[in-house]
């Protein structure tokens, strides 16, 4: 179990910097403690509105239905996610027993359907503006999580929080390039960024004018050409020697 404990741990790092990496991540973390199905949930203090990070082994209709009309009415969810700290592992049992849950329209009308007859949940992060957890859903055969199981999930909450950090701080980083790229290519003036051989790196649609048929301009492989040699001569010194 150490074994598959450490392979799970390598491959959430890995992920961090994958983002197509983590749905195979998030099946094996369930698969590690006997879940058949696995979430990461986020609710937003200020909005108080629930959204679904990423899930695996459950239906995105009913993922939605849950969180548009059944979470504020779910005592797994009001009993439990207030109480459990961030780096702390809980079950629902743990909240309210399952012959008083099974009285709920939530879990009659999703847990049921979906076979869900416990859950065990992390809390990867809680602050004053959100709560994040990772929960795992307990299958009929197996119908309730073991004190093993809670010590193998929460064994990779520091993991698991520090591949969040790193994915969310990687992919705001690329909604800021996309917003950047599209402020250039809304400029009149043609902007061109060259590596020092001449390959272009980036042109906005200005820039990209310049390489039409009528243009002393050319691109070759991704170059920058000029047929006037003194021209030519003039750019490479200049990419020699940027300022």
């Amino acid at each position: 179990m150490q074994e598959k404990l450490l392979d799970v741990i390598a491959k959430i790092h890995d992920a961090a910097l994958n983002p197509e990496g983590w749905d195979s991540v998030m099946e094996e973390i369930a698969a590690l403690v006997g879940g058949h199905a696995i979430s990461l949930q986020q609710f937003d203090l200020i909005t108080k509105s629930l959204s679904v990070e990423a899930a695996v082994g459950i239906d995105p209709a009913m993922e939605r239905l849950y969180a548009e009309q059944y979470a504020a009415a779910d005592p797994w969810f009001n009993l439990g996610a207030p109480l459990i700290e961030k780096g702390n592992v809980a079950t629902g049992a743990e909240f309210i027993p399952l012959r008083q849950m099974k009285r709920t329209d939530v879990f009659n009308d999703i847990y049921r359907p979906l076979e869900i007859f416990d859950f065990m949940g992390l809390m990867v992060e809680k602050n004053h503006l959100e709560w994040r957890w990772l929960t795992i859903n307990c299958p009929p055969n197996k119908q309730i999580f073991s004190g093993e199981d809670k010590k193998l999930l929460n064994a990779l909450f520091q993991h698991l929080r520090s591949a969040i950090a790193v994915h969310n701080k990687l992919l705001s980083a690329k909604i800021q390039l996309k917003d950047r790229e599209a402020a250039l290519h809304n400029l009149a003036a043609p902007i061109l960024l060259l590596a020092r051989n001449g390959r272009v790196l980036f042109a906005n649609s200005a820039a990209e004018a310049l390489f039409s048929s009528a243009s002393p301009f050319a691109l070759f492989h991704g170059e920058i050409q000029l047929a006037d040699m003194t021209a030519r001569n003039i750019l490479i010194s200049a990419l020699a020697n940027p300022i």
